[in-house]
């Protein structure tokens, strides 16, 4: 960069920096502050000052339960759920209990206030098992946002769409931000500061990731005579990142970190093969077979672990292990991985030589219908994700910093296999998401 954008960058970081602290008559500004600092995927360079603003809102929050204010609106109320569960803390969800009939439906009068909905919409995707109430508020929300879609009567119909397609929760932040940029920018109260600095940070982080996929592209290829062709790429790359990996760990002394690694490679090899051994019987298994050996096929684990294991000093032998034994956030996150991406893929590989998938092995196992299966799998995939929000509550097994590895492992699955195989066949709207990502500037 060079001198003067530098200058740039750091006086509207400052200014941002300086909203977040201010002292603020109504705390709702600050929250709706935070919110978009998040939303715009600059948050990275305010975790501190976040943290404060959102522990001082939960201890005001705690000290006037029994206190509630019966005149804070919808959106208010939804935003700050929304964004207290992300930090971890157990806010109940009947604090929605106001916005209730007695016969348990949300207030059609509701209807009117199109903000509060779609924040409502995306606080019950910070959802637990158990929470009757936030099923009723998704229900509701989804119903009356598709209509407000449908009519396009509201001034954010795009947010409205891009959130019923992926929720914040399930969205990956980088792609969340490039969205939110545009549609933050139309909205007249925004901040012209936050906003120039939005913009300036996501071009200066698209330059940085450029920079690093140079690197991983100029990878030395040698000759593995004794593999096929698809796979030499693959394995080379793979011994140059655990020699460069070695490198790093020897000189710390935590070299257990290589051998979690390995160790998740074999392991992840294995089900291939085990895969590849059923594919030449023609073998079906039964589904809880397949899932076992599918779940670490998805190479879902594998991903976790070697990203824990380049996450430095952090990165314990405590946190490995914790990881090594399959937790329920690790567990949530492949069955995501795998079911999206058998229901997605489930057709067009069957077409050609291919392992049995999920969706097969279901039908016959259980006798159902393809349609029956599918929302089997949804109820699945929503409990997955219900686990995930439970294992990011206070108090957390391990650091925060792990916790969001897996979590946006698991967003990238609801990306890509949205609607479609976006893994497999990548030139479409997967090239698109790469090119507004990593090539083209704001």
């Amino acid at each position: 960069m060079e001198g003067d954008m530098i200058e740039e960058v750091q006086q509207l970081k400052e200014e941002v920096r300086k909203m977040l602290v201010a002292v603020v008559e109504n705390p709702i500004d600050k929250l709706k502050l935070v919110d978009s600092i998040q939303k715009l995927g600059v948050f990275y360079h305010f975790e501190k000052e976040i943290d404060q603003v959102l522990e001082e809102t939960y201890v005001a929050f705690k000290s006037s339960l029994n206190n509630q204010s019966s005149d804070e609106d919808l959106n208010t109320v939804a935003l700050l759920f929304r964004l207290l569960r992300q930090q971890g803390y157990k806010v109940p969800c009947d604090i929605f209990s106001k916005f209730v009939e007695d016969n348990g439906k949300f207030k059609e009068t509701l209807r009117s206030d199109a903000r509060g909905i779609l924040s409502l919409y995306e606080a019950t995707h910070m959802r637990v098992h158990g929470e009757d109430l936030l099923e009723e508020a998704l229900d509701f929300s989804t119903k009356h946002l598709k209509q407000i879609v449908e009519n396009s009567s509201s001034p954010f119909t795009t947010e409205i769409s891009n959130a019923l397609k992926l929720p914040i929760r399930r969205a990956l932040p980088r792609v969340k931000a490039r969205d939110y940029i545009e549609i933050y920018q139309q909205d007249p109260s925004h901040n012209d500061a936050l906003l120039a600095f939005s913009k300036l940070d996501f071009n200066i982080l698209q330059k940085l990731h450029q920079s690093e996929l140079k690197e991983i592209t100029r990878w030395d290829i040698s000759m593995i005579n004794l593999l096929p062709e698809y796979m030499k790429v693959y394995y080379i790359a793979l011994l140059d990142l655990f020699e460069e990996i070695d490198k790093e760990i020897v000189k710390d002394g935590t070299s257990y970190r290589a051998h979690f690694a390995k160790e998740a490679i074999k392991r992840h090899a294995e089900s291939c093969f085990k895969e590849a051994k059923w594919l030449n019987k023609k073998y079906k298994p039964k589904f809880e077979e397949y899932m076992e050996v599918a779940l670490v096929s998805s190479g879902y684990a594998l991903l976790a672990t070697i990203s824990f294991v380049c996450m430095g000093d952090i990165a314990t032998k405590e946190v490995l292990d914790w990881l090594s034994d399959c937790p329920k956030i690790l567990e949530a996150s492949t069955i995501i991985s795998r079911l999206m991406n058998d229901v997605v893929s489930y057709k067009f590989e069957q077409e050609r030589e291919h392992v049995v998938s999920a969706v097969e092995c279901y039908m016959d196992n259980y006798g159902c219908s393809e349609e029956e299966t599918y929302a089997e799998f949804r109820k699945q995939l929503e409990d997955a994700w219900k686990n995930i929000n439970e294992s990011c509550l206070r108090p957390m097994t391990v650091p925060k910093p792990f916790l969001l590895r897996v979590l946006n492992l698991s967003r990238v699955v609801a990306l890509l296999y949205c609607d479609e195989d976006g893994y497999t066949n990548s030139k479409g709207r997967t090239k698109l998401l790469i090119q507004s990502i990593l090539v083209d500037p704001v």
